[in-house]
């Protein structure tokens, strides 16, 4: 059976032999089980213990399928080049992202050894997924800030091929429901976020506003003016309307004062 495995090992390169591998009609997976077990009873001799271990032998299958599953994690970043793995991703028939999500439970719980700990960490691997995913969301969010001068983002906005539109209006809900971390608002407050969908709506018709006078050269807007589907020329009726019944938000009097449209 020894002979046996050197063949197994010879062509597969491990000895992880499965319980119920058949090697020229000997049943070489459950010898092998066996084997193991003699190992946990103490009742193995020392001669096969010591030649078993030196062509390779582990003694717990949990450690060796782990350690499997470990190196598809690496041949996954050495080729994506990080470990976020999606949930239900399978790397060379392993199913790769179920297990480092248990691997992440595990560590909450304190039920993950440190050697595996250090060797997950060595990897790059992120326990908190969904607060690196956070991160991730705000900086496409920064970036679009940078470019555009808002964070008035639209529902359908992708940013870094993220929906980053549908993700700030989470934040919004959130917010609306206290759910959001304090920590996180501050850091959405911090790039001038807006929370409320109607200031949202302002906001875009006010962007629309400068758009139209620096394209056209003049702040007299018609009536029946429309920008990008919207009925720009109505709305600053609107604003108009609300300035002289004194019912217009001072900063926003202000701003459409600092443009020449009041």
């Amino acid at each position: 059976m020894f002979y046996l495995l050197m063949v197994y090992k010879e062509r597969e390169g491990h000895c992880r032999v499965p319980t119920s591998h058949v090697e020229a009609e000997w049943k070489l997976g459950i010898w092998l089980a066996k084997q193991r077990e003699a190992y946990k009873m103490g009742t193995i001799h020392p001669t096969y213990q010591g030649r078993l271990q030196e062509v390779g032998v582990v003694w717990d299958p949990c450690t060796w399928q782990w350690e499997a599953r470990l190196g598809a994690l690496k041949e996954f970043k050495r080729r994506e080049g990080h470990c976020d793995v999606p949930q239900f991703h399978q790397e060379n028939g392993e199913c790769l992202g179920t297990w480092l999500n248990t691997q992440r439970r595990d560590y909450r719980l304190g039920k993950l050894s440190a050697e595996r700990e250090d060797a997950l960490k060595e990897l790059g691997v992120a326990w908190n997924v969904f607060g690196k995913r956070w991160d991730e969301m705000f900086d496409f969010l920064v970036q679009f800030k940078e470019r555009e001068g808002h964070c008035i983002v639209p529902v359908d906005h992708k940013e870094g091929g993220k929906n980053l539109g549908a993700w700030v209006s989470t934040q919004r809900k959130a917010r609306r429901s206290k759910t959001l971390d304090v920590g996180r608002e501050e850091m959405l407050d911090s790039i001038g976020m807006i929370w409320s969908v109607q200031e949202v709506q302002w906001e875009s018709m006010f962007a629309l506003t400068k758009e139209y006078i620096k394209r056209e050269q003049t702040t007299d807007i018609p009536l029946k003016q429309v920008e990008k589907g919207r009925n720009l020329g109505h709305w600053i009726s609107k604003q108009k309307q609300l300035n002289r019944g004194d019912k217009l938000e001072p900063e926003r009097r202000r701003r459409l004062m600092e443009v020449g449209v009041l």
